[in-house]
């Protein structure tokens, strides 16, 4: 069974740059956060065993501007091969503590393009750590300099072509690279959302709604750093709502932090806003959305994620806790996603496993059987294939010489 699997979208803090969100185990009122600097304090020391990586953490903590900066400085005078090493021991820095490094891994995506300038080149460099982001920051770059530096038009650009750059890429690495492009069309085409879409259309269908993710996410970001993007101050749901169909279910998703912010960060005046929504698959869209905002608040804690989404309205506990599998995924690993499947409740342990299998089918292909054979004993048909299917099927039989046909529901297995 193949379900929608927000997987590939990329998760990033509810916050503006560096603020971190107060633990809390139930979803608030209003989703609060404290006054640290930033994520990662620095003034703690953290000792890696790479000296640059190191002084990078002295001076930024996980502040990206001050990253790009010190990865500009270094490239002054050191080589691709110290350039690429610090790159993923700042990454791994993150990773091992925990710390979501997703817009550190954007920034210095974009960095790594205008340093190298090719982009098979780069690509070859770099893997999907941070949920892809290297891969996001790289593309969307790419096309924002052929279009704003080189003089192309965006009708000179097949994107369809540009995801050939990778060197035999696997379905999730497609998804990823119809994301950045997302991002990259947004800037190219000025944050003009109905053109940056419909240029995504020229992708294959099985990625073009991870285009439109990228498109919507990368608005969203323009409007937390200028205030700028596309938006109409007099109807929280545009664009959204001023789209077809098909492109509208992958705007909402995103935009739901949008919508967090007009209204103050109230949870419940947020789903309100949803509940709006005439599509039953954009409006899941957007309450996954708001969903993926209390992730910052669990504060990484499994058990805290459980609670907030069994606080979640009835209707939509379910793709809450998919949201959850879908972010442990996509930032985490596949194992931290299997442990929080073991941990929920009964009802929703189907659900779970069968969105950890989808997940771990898209970017982990070759550790499927791995990661299932580790699932509690009744899930892991589930993990591995799937919810069962049921449908109507007939049994024939002969009793007392004669045939009897009767009808009941069946499982697919």
């Amino acid at each position: 069974m193949i379900l929608f699997v927000a997987v590939m979208t990329p998760i990033y803090y509810l916050v503006n740059d560096n603020k971190i969100p107060l633990m809390i185990s139930s979803i608030p009122e209003k989703i609060s956060f404290n006054q640290n600097d930033s994520i990662l304090d620095k003034t703690v020391k953290i000792k890696t065993n790479n000296q640059i990586v190191n002084e990078i953490l002295a001076e930024c903590g996980n502040e990206q501007h001050c990253i790009v900066k010190a990865f500009q400085k270094l490239a002054q005078s050191e080589s691709p091969k110290i350039i690429m090493a610090t790159v993923n021991d700042l990454l791994s820095s993150y990773q091992e503590r925990g710390l979501n490094c997703h817009q550190q891994a954007h920034h210095i995506g974009e960095f790594l393009y205008g340093y190298f300038g090719d982009l098979s080149q780069v690509l070859s460099y770099v893997d999907r750590r941070c949920g892809g982001a290297l891969y996001h920051g790289i593309l969307g770059e790419y096309l924002e300099s052929n279009v704003l530096l080189n003089d192309l038009t965006l009708k000179d650009i097949e994107i369809s072509k540009i995801c050939s750059e990778f060197e035999d890429p696997s379905y999730g690495i497609l998804q990823e690279c119809a994301h950045g492009l997302g991002h990259g069309l947004a800037k190219a085409y000025d944050y003009d959302f109905v053109s940056a879409v419909k240029k995504c259309d020229q992708l294959e269908a099985g990625v073009r709604t991870n285009c439109y993710y990228g498109v919507s996410m990368e608005n969203v970001d323009e409007y937390t750093r200028t205030e700028g993007g596309d938006f109409d101050e007099n109807d929280i749901l545009y664009p959204c709502n001023n789209l077809e169909e098909k492109y509208a279910s992958g705007c909402y998703y995103h935009h739901a932090y949008y919508i967090v912010m007009q209204k103050n960060f109230s949870v419940f005046e947020s789903f309100d806003v949803c509940d709006k929504i005439e599509s039953e698959n954009s409006k899941n869209s957007c309450y996954s959305g708001i969903f993926r905002t209390f992730i910052p608040s669990s504060y990484g804690n499994m058990n805290n994620m459980v609670s907030m989404c069994q606080k979640a309205p009835q209707d939509y506990q379910k793709d809450c806790i998919q949201v959850m599998v879908d972010y442990l995924l996509d930032q985490k690993s596949a194992d931290k996603a299997l442990e929080f499947c073991k941990i929920v409740p009964e009802k929703f342990k189907m659900n779970c496993y069968d969105v950890l299998g989808n997940g771990v089918k898209i970017f982990y292909p070759k550790d499927v059987a791995n990661v299932c054979s580790n699932a509690e004993e009744n899930y892991y048909d589930v993990c591995m294939n799937g919810i069962p299917q049921k449908f109507n099927c007939s049994i024939t039989y002969e009793l007392d010489g004669k045939s009897i046909t009767e009808f009941q529901e069946c499982l697919l297995v």
